[in-house]
């Protein structure tokens, strides 16, 4: 007993001496994993703090294969044009500017730029027939050779050959092509009066060819006793090249023939001559005058001299004739007569005009901007058929042709070169991916509507100068819509690089004050007899008629117009004639405020007619919200039959089909309608008052951001501190993250609506997909609203929608919020389109876009996530535009799309951020920092491109996308003549080579940075989310039937 006792107290021993080694292992064991806990957790701490090598290899694999900045081309009208010239026998047109800009134009999809950086300022151009290059003349007194060359596989507008004048002649007075010698040559007038010649192969000066001293003998002392003067104009004849027209400063014509060496003819005129031209078939020529006269010259070797002198519009007084020209018509058996100018200096000394006579017909055009040069382009010049087919117009604002073809001289519809500031922009909406359909519904409701203000020309467009390669339908359409100070609203040809226009509607013509130009009938018996041509026109009837926001459904169908005094009207595409009455519902935000006084504009009257609409868009609603506000943001949702729309003041959604409003809600705080205090009132503290502003000031001290446009001033005072950040970044480091403070509500309007829009998400929890409406405002809160729509026509009779207030999510530092976008886990989704969700509602995020951060929250709780990045603490910019992309890999695999948030700043950076991960991926400086105008109106698509105003005209396009950009893709038939590199990239220029044409792969011309950004941690914040729906409630969620 004893012994098993003993045994038993033994293997007892034993037993507890394992349990005791097992519990010290587990203890043990715990410790390590413990331990590898923590080393994880620190491990990632360091990670977020010191990125790797392998998140920057993984960045820099993301960005070269969804991303390659580059700017494509430009398009629309070019700033401060100022010289025209026409190439006939290749079919080419070419614009000079005084910033810089050669363009040369074909047929529609052809076109060739050279951007000389504001090195050149052109003021004559002169195309070499059947060579493929021109000769330009700058206000620098220089000349210039450029030439079409194939370099790369691409055709380019090079810059060729210079030859300044500067220090060798006198000062430049005018310019003509002509022959000498046999070989073609640009004639030089000086203001000496001697002429010399530019040999356009060589490019050199050749010595004075024609001595003012050799043409005195010539002249009789009866006739013309002083010196001539400068050379003022030249006209080479067009039978015989050897004949040279000069004309003189002080009304001295002299003929002269290079055969002879000698003048053989001089023509005293009383006033000073301004141009030459000589009839193309007989043997006389025109002078016009600083009097508003021409005279008719009939040089004669055996008799004397016959002149016939006409005032066109005199005896009083006019202008002077600053550019004449004459062509003779074989189908009229008639003479062309066009001039500028010329008009009475005291009745339209005003106008800008161009005279046109053939017989007894005479038109004057008339133009809202001032006419530059004009250029005359014949039929088929190769064919020998001189029949004058069209009058190409270069005023300041805009580029005109007229079909001289045509009874009526009718204007042609441009198929590039187009004034988008006809009326000043102030909206911008891009639709991609239109269904073709609709898109062929308003192009042929544009056909349909005749233009009833001025009639446009049926013929092809005459110049077909090129080839244009990409000739099969684009894969996709999209639609560029741009709404105007006028009212009007225009749509624009998105996927076509010169971005033609298809359609246009006014929606002024709703409202009392609007001015239809057909209504303003032309008096036949005016004298003289002006016809308005041109679209620009820089003045608006009535500055309430401005559009301020655009909107249009996602199949192109509905549109959704936001006026500046609160007018918002909704318009659905129709292929008929409607003629209807006008009727208005009237919404008042400020309804249940009290101690409001609204001292802004009054509404808008409406026209009490009936308003007839032509096929296309056709008025559905109109709705007038007080106070008359200007709309801030505006979305349509056609499925439901709901509109929404913001103001300053707060917000509506209404019920288009039943006309009735659905909701409305007043933003305006109470300090916004308390009176302000005066200093009695209150006392004001200076030291606080002082100190506040400094930190205020401080808070928002940007850091230095460089552009490749900076001043070099700029760039070396700040590139210490840039390197220093720079070096950081590339050695790991995470630059200090500022603090932000709360903004100010004294600095901006807090109830002022920034975003609104519908989508089709699941925001309470358990159930479904439903119909939500989202509102971001300036004070830095989304309102999350539950609609709650009948699922067909027939039940909204009996039941109405509804809108209940589900959850709102408040901002820490009370940013303005500007967009709102819906991913899924996967980052693969964009809610605009309720179709793309895949009905996983655990996996659904929202991703909230304010001007100083990027925020995830979690959907259908909205609880705050980690991914978070804060842009102003970071890189010290605000934030102007978001877009969300789906880009394609440029790899083999281009079924691999993934999704991207593109942000533009207030700096002009563009940066790429991970859509799940809110990662910075790609940085390129895309807009110059101190271009401002261009950072406010760019616009991003859905597709990886961009464009923003360069001018007011003219738009420049940009494409981040390294698997899609629209390009123009376009070759020339080239002569036999030498064109080696050689010549075309000499060492000898003093500009810098640039790329003139565009093509699938043009050049990049921003900065790139590519995955060194600082890694900010993945911080919750303390932003608040408030939800009004329990899960107790019960609450019937309306679903999309």
């Amino acid at each position: 007993m004893h012994g098993r006792l003993k045994a038993n107290s033994a293997w007892g021993l034993l037993f507890d001496s394992d349990r005791a080694n097992v519990s010290s292992m587990n203890r043990y064991g715990s410790f390590l994993v413990n331990s590898s806990k923590k080393t994880m957790d620190l491990l990632k701490y360091l990670r977020s703090k010191f990125p790797g090598v392998a998140a920057s290899d993984s960045k820099e694999r993301v960005s070269s294969e969804f991303f390659q900045y580059k700017k494509t081309f430009r398009f629309g009208f070019p700033s401060q044009p100022s010289c025209l010239a026409c190439d006939e026998y290749s079919g080419f047109i070419a614009i000079g500017t005084r910033t810089g800009v050669l363009k040369v134009l074909g047929q529609p999809g052809v076109e060739f730029m050279n951007d000389t950086k504001n090195q050149l300022s052109f003021a004559s151009l002169f195309f070499l027939p059947k060579e493929m290059r021109l000769v330009a003349f700058c206000h620098d007194q220089s000349f210039h050779l450029f030439g079409m060359n194939l370099r790369d596989d691409r055709y380019c507008l090079d810059h060729m050959k210079k030859c300044s004048t500067v220090g060798r002649l006198k000062q430049v007075s005018c310019c003509c092509l002509g022959v000498y010698n046999g070989a073609r040559c640009i004639f030089v007038g000086t203001e000496s009066g001697n002429v010399y010649s530019l040999n356009t192969r060589t490019f050199e000066i050749v010595d004075c060819i024609i001595y003012q001293e050799a043409i005195a003998p010539r002249i009789s002392e009866d006739d013309f006793k002083l010196n001539p003067g400068a050379v003022e104009a030249f006209a080479v004849n067009p039978k015989d090249p050897n004949r040279l027209l000069l004309g003189y400063n002080r009304g001295l014509i002299v003929l002269w023939d290079f055969g002879l060496g000698r003048a053989c003819g001089t023509f005293v005129a009383s006033h000073k001559v301004e141009s030459l031209c000589w009839h193309d078939e007989e043997e006389k020529f025109c002078s016009s005058h600083t009097d508003g006269s021409y005279i008719t010259w009939l040089p004669k070797t055996d008799t004397t001299v016959q002149m016939d002198t006409r005032s066109p519009f005199g005896p009083f007084p006019c202008k002077s004739i600053t550019k004449i020209a004459t062509h003779s018509s074989r189908r009229h058996n008639e003479d062309y007569l066009f001039f500028i100018g010329g008009m009475p200096r005291a009745a339209y000394s005003d106008r800008n005009v161009i005279s046109v006579q053939l017989g007894e017909k005479q038109v004057v055009f008339d133009f809202t901007s001032k006419v530059l040069d004009f250029s005359i382009f014949t039929a088929d010049r190769e064919t020998g058929c001189t029949e004058p087919e069209a009058l190409f117009v270069l005023c300041e604002e805009e580029f005109v042709a007229i079909d001289l073809l045509s009874d009526d001289w009718p204007c042609w519809s441009l198929p590039y070169l187009q004034p988008f500031h006809a009326s000043p922009v102030t909206a911008c909406f891009y639709l991609s991916d239109i269904p073709r359909a609709t898109f062929s519904r308003i192009r042929s409701a544009a056909l349909k509507r005749a233009p009833k203000d001025r009639t446009f020309s049926v013929r092809s467009w005459p110049v077909k100068g090129g080839h244009c390669n990409s000739e099969s339908s684009p894969p996709c359409l999209d639609l560029l819509v741009t709404g105007h100070e006028d009212g009007s609203v225009k749509f624009w040809h998105g996927t076509l690089p010169a971005f033609p226009m298809i359609y246009a509607i006014n929606s002024a013509l709703l409202f009392e004050g609007y001015n239809d130009l057909s209504e303003m009938d032309t008096d036949p018996d005016e004298w003289p007899p002006f016809r308005k041509v041109g679209s620009y026109d820089p003045f608006s009837d009535d500055a309430r008629f401005t559009v301020h926001r655009i909107c249009l459904d996602s199949e192109g169908r509905w549109l959704l117009v936001g006026g500046a005094a609160g007018q918002v009207s909704l318009w659905e595409l129709c292929d008929e004639t409607v003629e209807c009455s006008i009727k208005v519902t009237d919404i008042n935000l400020v309804e249940e405020t009290v101690h409001f006084e609204w001292k802004g504009h009054d509404r808008l009257k409406l026209r009490n007619e009936c308003v007839s609409f032509d096929p296309g868009f056709r008025l559905v609603s109109l709705v007038q919200c007080f106070p008359p506000a200007s709309i801030t943001s505006a979305a349509v949702e056609t499925d439901w039959g709901l509109i929404a729309f913001g103001t300053a003041h707060g917000y509506a959604v209404f019920d288009c089909k039943n006309s009735k409003v659905v909701l409305r809600r007043c933003l305006l705080s109470a300090t916004d309608l308390t009176p302000a205090v005066t200093v009695s009132e209150t006392t004001i503290s200076r030291y606080k008052s002082f100190k506040k502003s400094l930190r205020e000031s401080f808070r928002r001290k940007r850091k230095p951001h460089l552009s490749g446009d900076s001043s070099a001033k700029t760039s070396s005072s700040l590139s210490p501190q840039r390197n220093k950040v720079c070096n950081n970044y590339e050695a790991g480091l995470q630059p200090m993250e500022r603090a932000i403070e709360a903004r100010s509500e004294t600095k901006q309007l807090g109830s002022l609506v920034r975003f609104i829009s519908f989508a089709h998400v699941s925001i309470v929890p358990g159930h479904s997909l439903s119909p939500t409406l989202w509102v971001g405002t300036n004070a830095g809160v989304v309102f999350a609203y539950l609609l709650q729509v009948p699922d067909e026509d027939s039940h909204r009779i009996r039941a109405d929608v509804s809108c209940i207030l589900a959850k709102e999510i408040r901002l820490r530092h009370a940013a303005p919020v500007l967009s709102v976008y819906f991913i899924d886990v996967l980052g693969s989704s964009h809610s605009t389109d309720r179709n793309d969700h895949s009905g996983v509602l655990e996996s659904q995020r929202i991703v909230v876009c304010s001007e100083e951060q990027l925020k995830a929250f979690s959907l259908p709780t909205l609880k705050p996530l980690r991914q978070k990045y804060r842009l102003t603490a970071v890189e010290g910019t605000r934030i102007i535009k978001t877009q969300m992309v789906c880009l394609k890999c440029s790899s083999v695999d281009h079924n691999n799309s993934q999704r991207f948030l593109l942000v533009l700043t207030n700096l002009g950076v563009l940066t790429a951020f991970d859509a799940y991960a809110l990662k910075p991926i790609l940085s390129v400086q895309c807009i110059p920092s101190y271009f401002i105008s261009g950072v406010l109106s760019a616009v991003l698509t859905p597709h990886g491109e961009g464009f923003y105003l360069l001018s007011s005209a003219e738009w420049q396009r940009f494409s981040i996308a390294s698997s899609y950009s629209v390009c123009f893709d376009c070759s020339v038939d080239l002569p036999n003549n030498d064109r080696s590199n050689n010549e075309a990239n000499s060492p000898t220029l003093e500009l810098s080579p640039l790329v003139g044409s565009f093509s699938e792969s043009p050049p990049s011309y921003g900065k790139q940075s590519m995955s060194r950004f600082p890694e900010t941690p993945n911080l919750t914040g303390d932003d608040s989310v408030s939800d009004y729906l329990s899960q107790t409630d019960n609450v019937e969620v309306g679903t999309y039937g």
